[in-house]
């Protein structure tokens, strides 16, 4: 009998919690939606403690985010929040479909068959990343009144995890059919021999931030080391795969080297060109090297080391141009 009794009692207590984070949580969620309001940047209709007895949540209904500065305004119908009550450091987050996305003036839908999210913390005051998860499927981003979708893709999905080093991070992510707008390639480079549809793409790299992360930092620390395991891109049969080591500058720019292999290296030649990374007047030298180094390969690959140094982009020691800067 008392072990009925002392088992009901433990019950009753996780209930007790569950009940009473989740209130705890709702008014939270209230409470920072209504300072982002007064700042222009969101919204929130209601919100409601959920989840008990056996988890800690919070359905949030008509959630919006906004930036006015650059015309972002993104409106979620019903955003579910929860962890379970034995595991209070791992959240996941359900994003009810379809959303209304403003870009520019802009408006979209964005529709598909799931969109998720989880988050894992660590014990600290700014509850430390562990990890990070995303899985969108069947998404499609479609302008308002177009028959056919701007952006669509198959499945995406993202997960980063901690290591052991102090500020380090482990990145895998992958996406697969990514549609772009019809006749885009075509409209821009004709020349370039690309479909409007990605087949696959997948990265595995490790990232190094100047600190770890944390949910409650008011500024994220700056990257400052980018390690490229593998990296694949296959668009229209044509491959593309990278490896290498970049150490980020405090002011942004990358400085290390990347190794690209390619197939098909004319056609990604030109659409280098097309896309304005490759400047037209070094297209002669660069064509010339290319097919030096195609007939050099045992497998008809070209591989193509690209070094970044002082902002700029170097092809075997040659200049090609600024290098993208990673804003820190």
């Amino acid at each position: 009998m008392r072990g009925w009794i002392g088992a009901g009692l433990f019950v009753a207590a996780l209930g007790v919690a569950s009940w009473g984070a989740g209130m705890a949580l709702e008014r939270g969620a209230v409470a920072g939606f209504a300072a982002l309001s007064a700042r222009g940047q969101g919204g929130l209709e209601a919100a409601q403690a959920v989840g008990f007895p056996a988890r800690i949540g919070v359905d949030l209904q008509g959630v919006a985010l906004r930036d006015p500065a650059r015309g972002i305004d993104w409106e979620i119908p019903l955003v579910e929040i929860a962890a379970p009550l034995w595991a209070l450091w791992s959240w996941r987050a359900d994003l009810a479909l379809p959303q209304k996305l403003t870009l520019g003036g802009q408006s979209f839908t964005l529709s598909g068959a799931q969109a998720q999210g989880a988050m894992r913390f660590g014990f600290g005051a700014d509850l430390p990343l562990r990890a990070l998860g995303a899985d969108l499927q069947a998404i499609r981003l479609t302008h308002e009144g177009a028959a056919a979708p701007a952006f669509a893709l198959d499945r995406a999905t993202v997960a980063v995890e901690s290591t052991d080093t102090a500020g380090g991070y482990h990145l895998q992510a992958g996406c697969t059919d990514f549609a772009l707008p019809l006749g885009l390639i075509t409209g821009f480079i004709p020349e370039a021999r690309f479909p409007d549809q990605i087949e696959t793409f997948s990265l595995d790299a490790k990232l190094t931030f100047a600190a770890p992360l944390g949910l409650l930092q008011h500024r994220p620390p700056p990257l400052t080391g980018l390690e490229i395991g593998a990296a694949e891109l296959v668009w229209g049969g044509h491959a593309l795969t990278a490896t290498g080591a970049l150490a980020i500058t405090p002011e942004g720019w990358p400085e290390g080297s990347v190794m690209l292999a390619v197939s098909d290296w004319d056609a990604w030649l030109t659409l280098a060109k097309g896309a304005g990374f490759v400047p037209a007047g070094k297209m002669p030298m660069l064509s010339a090297l290319g097919q030096g180094l195609a007939r050099q390969s045992a497998d008809g690959r070209v591989h193509l080391p690209l070094s970044f140094q002082n902002g700029m982009v170097f092809f075997a020691g040659l200049p090609l141009g600024p290098a993208p800067r990673i804003v820190p």
